[in-house]
């Protein structure tokens, strides 16, 4: 298995007109600003500024991305994924016109993107500032690989953030992939392994449709 991740409680069978009724979540009673309530939240754990180039390594069909671009100005995102079906340019078009209606706002939505074999970057050594893994680590089948892939592409002075659901307890596995949630303390201690230094631990609380704890992790070289 590759990597990618969905929206939030959406499968492969929700068409795009139920997501884009409420931008990431399908639920019938959408709260606007309670879901950009969070992801502005969002933005601000994982730190991303104006002028910033993003690489998020499993991106998906490229929704979060699109309302990522519409709350920060002037970012670029690089969007990684093993699923061509998932990832592509007509997704990432619908990604984009589905946001801006649903958030009533005119918006550059500047990426690339690029499809990868599993566990690898298909980018130049030292060429990233920062790398987001949104919800889809567990389901690296190699980690010890990606892990030094995701080093091989981080510059000296760049961060990468995991944002990863935080089970209840250990062995709790993803309904959609059928592999284990990582506790905070293993993710931890697979980057370090690998020489990256914890930099900052915080927390995410979901409650709209899907409620629940995430760990956001940021790790430097």
């Amino acid at each position: 298995m590759g990597y990618h991740i969905l929206p939030a409680v959406i499968s492969f069978n929700v068409p795009f007109s139920c997501i884009s009724s409420n931008i990431i979540y399908c639920q019938k009673d959408f709260n606007a600003e309670e879901t950009l309530k969070f992801y502005r939240n969002e933005i601000e754990l994982i730190n991303l500024k104006s002028g910033d180039t993003l690489v998020d390594i499993g991106a998906g069909y490229g929704y979060v991305n699109a309302l990522y671009a519409s709350l920060v100005p002037n970012i670029f995102q690089v969007l990684l994924d093993t699923d061509k079906k998932v990832l592509s340019r007509s997704n990432l078009k619908q990604a984009y016109k589905e946001i801006r209606k649903s958030t009533h706002s005119a918006f550059n939505f500047n990426y690339d993107f690029k499809i990868s074999l599993k566990d690898s970057i298909p980018l130049d050594p030292s060429s990233c500032n920062k790398i987001l893994c949104r919800r889809s680590l567990h389901e690296f089948t190699e980690p010890s690989k990606m892990l030094k892939e995701i080093r091989r592409v981080l510059k000296d002075s760049g961060e990468v953030v995991i944002i990863e659901a935080q089970p209840k307890r250990k062995g709790i596995r993803d309904d959609y992939c059928g592999l284990p949630y990582l506790m905070p303390d293993e993710i931890i201690k697979m980057f370090t392994d690998h020489k990256f230094i914890l930099k900052n631990q915080q927390k995410e609380e979901m409650n709209l449709i899907g409620k629940g704890t995430f760990s956001v992790l940021t790790f430097t070289k």
